[in-house]
């Protein structure tokens, strides 16, 4: 699960990318700023919730493995398929800029 982790006067934070491998990552924020733990558990929390959602659902599940073959499969037509991905740019567009990789990480906020 994910940690932090203090060097050097800066928060870091520790958690396992997708492909199963440890990595830290500086947070940015100093260890004597103000309210400065409770961000990082903040950010811990985060972390924790999307390395449950990828170890439950596994990393076939992520949105970059399927959505592109299941389009192939479901439109047949291949103006409705030049269509719809046509919008799946746009869409991973704006889920990479919101950080989401997994449909677990959806949430209504984001989709509304």
């Amino acid at each position: 699960m994910a940690s932090y982790y203090e060097k050097g006067g800066i928060y870091y934070l520790r958690s396992k990318g997708g492909d199963g491998k440890w990595r830290g990552k500086s947070t940015g924020i100093k260890v004597e700023s103000k309210g400065a733990l409770r961000r990082v558990e903040r950010l811990v929390s985060r972390e924790q919730s999307s390395e449950r959602a990828r170890s439950k659902e596994g990393v076939s599940a992520l949105f970059s493995s399927w959505v592109a073959d299941w389009m192939l499969y479901k439109y047949k037509n291949p103006k409705t398929l030049d269509r719809y991905q046509g919008i799946w740019a746009h869409l991973t567009i704006f889920l990479k800029l919101k950080r989401v990789k997994h449909p677990a990480e959806m949430t209504y906020q984001l989709a509304h």
